[in-house]
């Protein structure tokens, strides 16, 4: 399976359920079955405090926890497992929705004007401009143009860079399933090849008896004429 790497974890994890469930989710990285007090203590978290973060991740499907009655206490105790695969589609998606996003903004700046307000309160496409008189909304400021070349160039960048690592990461995803169904076909194969050796020793077998049986009756035959001749031999003998 491709690896979760800790970048990718920290990423993941702070985009939908944010920065402070990451902590939690580096703590039982790795670790199976764990108690939300040993957590809790790990952390220097409040038990409340803990499952309040816990259960954002447990709803986003990182984490699944197995439930036990404490026999001393009476109360049940949560036990949690991060779940890796969870981080790698979702690694994926997230970088897909940038993306678009970043696209789509790229497309924005490129087929619109803008404007900003000399002391940093706004920056307004035309249209917006028009409708406050290319006067800033927040302070009163003439408006004037804005370059945005180098925020078109920084876009083209990000969204170059975004393109590769989900190439490259499709690419890893796409060797794992062929290695993967290298290794179904190659167990599958085995059985057959055991089942074909098994029939062919059971067809020579019952050759082998075949013959064995076709000795033995000539044997047989061959001591019974013998006895006869020994009888009619006696019986001559008596007449005599």
């Amino acid at each position: 399976m491709l690896k979760v790497t800790k970048a990718m974890i920290e990423d993941v994890v702070s985009q939908i359920c944010g920065a402070d469930a990451v902590q939690i989710v580096l703590d039982i990285l790795g670790k199976v079955n764990v108690s939300e007090f040993i957590i809790a203590e790990d952390l220097g978290l409040d038990i409340r405090e803990l499952r309040r973060r816990i259960y954002k991740l447990w709803e986003a499907g990182f984490v699944y926890f197995k439930r036990k009655k404490d026999k001393k206490r009476g109360w049940y105790i949560y036990y949690w497992t991060f779940i890796p695969s969870r981080v790698l589609f979702l690694y994926r998606d997230l970088r897909k929705k940038r993306l678009e996003m970043l696209k789509e903004r790229l497309e924005k700046e490129e087929n619109n004007n803008f404007y900003i307000c000399p002391n940093g309160c706004v920056r307004l496409d035309f249209s917006r401009a028009v409708e406050f008189d290319f006067k800033c909304p927040e302070c009163g400021t003439l408006l004037v143009p804005n370059d945005n070349t180098r925020t078109i160039e920084h876009l083209k960048e990000e969204i170059k860079k975004l393109e590769q690592e989900i190439r490259e990461f499709d690419k890893k995803i796409k060797e794992e399933e062929k290695l993967s169904k290298k290794k179904l076909k190659s167990s599958k194969k085995e059985p057959e090849a055991k089942k074909t050796g098994s029939v062919e020793k059971k067809r020579k077998k019952p050759q082998k008896k075949k013959t064995v049986k076709v000795k033995s009756s000539k044997k047989k035959v061959s001591k019974k004429k013998r006895k006869t001749r020994k009888a009619v031999k006696k019986k001559r003998k008596t007449k005599k």
